[in-house]
């Protein structure tokens, strides 16, 4: 999504007030003394503690759009009390808030420098570059209190947003033999896709029943289901919330929805001439392609978020997956403009709480070690052997004796 020519990734704000985000910069690290000696090659780095994390933002000033007034128009430069405002807030004395769309809330920050570029020419928009340094704190993120049930709430919207979709842009006449024959063949291909996907299911999770059942349901239901765009929608979406709903942990239902992504986008042949009843077509495969993918990426959305993460680099792999499928439905022909909007939303709400699960969970270090054994790195660095097994895994020594460098959790 692009707002007056910037890539939107998140909501931006200091002290309440919205910004566009356009890139930053954080810097932190150990306040160390140098001590150099007379007559030797040698010197001695003493640690003085940490350095608080200092941001470096740039961002753009026209505010952004409101949950009601999407697509935004941009503030005019000659809009006085806007820029006035801006400017009080930016040199205001004291420490301030920073909600950041990557980093997630940032307290007790104040500015201690900016520069502004105005860009009248561009449609009124002045680039901004702020830096804040933390005052009497050590510059980390906060934890947000966004939870599982609150992406579980934007995960239906997305779905009674799909089901909308369809309903609106989904039509299959039986009476147009080339329109319905196309459509009935793209809702049996829905189906044999899902029956392909349930043998990987089986090899996850062993009480596949459920899902069984609705998936042959579906299949014997087909040609019932072309012509009824409203069943159809009840149907896909079912499809959905039996797999979220019947796997019993998140880790397991993400790596079967991972599955479900990308549907019908290399698949679907290409009509080239463009007749009503060919546009009705691409009308169809678009839609339904559009409602299995963002299905699939929205309950991915909610699994991710029972997940019990171990370290900082499965959430960014996790992270990755997602960002990728988005970018897939970003790129494909039409999403529906309130499906997508709904969709972005709950984006911003899964980035927001990964970004909070790292604050709690470790990061992969390594450590020089001689000949040693899994569960003795465990006490020597956690006090028990809990983390052996893990430890264990992450080398890959199938518990066997282990030196050298060496990866372990941090604390």
């Amino acid at each position: 999504m692009r707002i007056n020519g910037f890539d939107f990734v998140g909501e931006l704000k200091w002290r309440e007030v919205p910004f566009i985000y356009v890139s930053s910069k954080v810097s932190g690290a150990r306040k160390t003394a140098v001590k150099k000696f007379v007559n030797t090659d040698l010197q001695l780095v003493e640690d003085l503690g940490a350095n608080p994390r200092s941001y470096t933002i740039e961002a753009c000033v026209a505010p952004l759009p409101s949950d009601d007034s999407k697509p935004v128009n941009p503030i005019d430069a000659s809009d006085i009390n806007y820029l006035t405002t801006r400017d009080i807030l930016i040199e205001l004395e004291g420490p301030g808030v920073l909600v950041h769309p990557l980093y997630g809330t940032i307290p007790d920050l104040v500015v201690t420098s900016y520069s502004l570029n105005e860009q009248v020419t561009s449609v009124g928009i002045g680039k901004i570059s702020i830096e804040f340094k933390a005052s009497n704190s050590d510059g980390k993120p906060v934890a947000e209190a966004l939870t599982s049930a609150e992406i579980s709430a934007d995960n239906i919207e997305v779905m009674e947003k799909v089901e909308e979709s369809i309903k609106k842009d989904y039509f299959a006449d039986v009476k147009l033999q080339g329109v319905y024959a196309a459509a009935k063949n793209k809702v049996e291909q829905i189906g044999e896709f899902l029956q392909d996907k349930l043998s990987f299911v089986g090899k996850i999770e062993d009480k596949i029943e459920e899902i069984s059942n609705v998936i042959a349901d579906f299949q014997d239901q087909a040609v019932a289901l072309v012509s009824v765009p409203d069943d159809l929608a009840d149907s896909i979406t079912n499809v959905f919330e039996i797999i979220n709903g019947s796997i019993d942990t998140g880790e397991a239902t993400f790596e079967v929805l991972k599955e479900f992504f990308e549907f019908g986008f290399i698949t679907d042949i290409e009509l080239k001439f463009n007749t009503k009843g060919n546009d009705k077509k691409k009308t169809n495969n678009r839609t339904l392609n559009n409602a299995m993918n963002c299905n699939a990426l929205s309950n991915s959305y909610l699994s991710v978020s029972k997940k019990n993460y171990k370290t900082v680099d499965e959430i960014d792999a996790d992270i990755l997956i997602l960002e990728g499928q988005m970018t897939a439905i970003l790129s494909a022909p039409e999403v529906d403009s309130s499906l997508l909007d709904s969709l972005l939303d709950a984006r911003e709400n899964i980035l927001i709480l990964l970004t909070a699960k790292k604050l709690t969970v470790s990061k992969i270090i390594e450590i020089e070690t001689q000949l040693t054994s899994s569960r003795a790195l465990s006490y020597r660095y956690y006090g028990d052997d809990s983390e052996a097994e893990d430890i264990s895994k992450l080398n890959r020594n199938n518990g066997l004796m282990i030196s050298g460098q060496v990866q372990i959790f941090s604390a």
